[in-house]
This record gives structure tokens, C-alpha cells and sequence, in this order.
């Protein structure tokens, strides 16, 4: 079960990506943001439902993710 710690973290990240991709003209819809990180990701992309979980705040990408996003 998640940490208060890690739930404040993933919660800050999901609250910075939205506010990222707004600054960039971009949606913050799980749809786009998958499609985007796929075009730019080398390694197995990532699916919409993990794109929605970043955006929720309901779980964070790893390193090499981070990376690109």
C-alpha cells in the first residue's frame, strides 16, 4: 500500500505534468498524452491507462520515462 509520502508525490507530479502541457498549448487528456510520449518514447510505449494515471496522480513513471516526458 502507497506511502502518505508517495501519494503527495505522485499527486505534486500529476498536478506539474497538466500544468506543463497546458503551458505547451497541449491537452492534458490521457488520449494525447499517450500519443505524444509514444512518437518521442524508443522503448515499449505506454498505454492510456497509464498515461490517465499519471494524469491522476494515481501513479508515477519511471526514470527513463521521466526522461522523455
Amino acid at each position: 500500500m502507497p506511502t502518505e509520502d508517495a501519494k503527495n508525490q505522485a499527486s505534486g507530479f500529476a498536478l506539474r505534468l497538466r500544468e506543463a502541457l497546458q503551458q505547451r498549448g497541449k491537452k492534458p487528456s490521457p488520449t494525447a498524452l499517450e500519443r505524444e510520449f509514444n512518437l518521442r518514447y524508443l522503448g515499449h510505449p505506454i498505454t492510456m491507462h497509464a498515461a490517465r494515471k499519471w494524469l491522476l496522480g494515481l501513479a508515477l513513471p519511471t526514470q527513463d520515462k521521466l526522461e522523455v516526458l
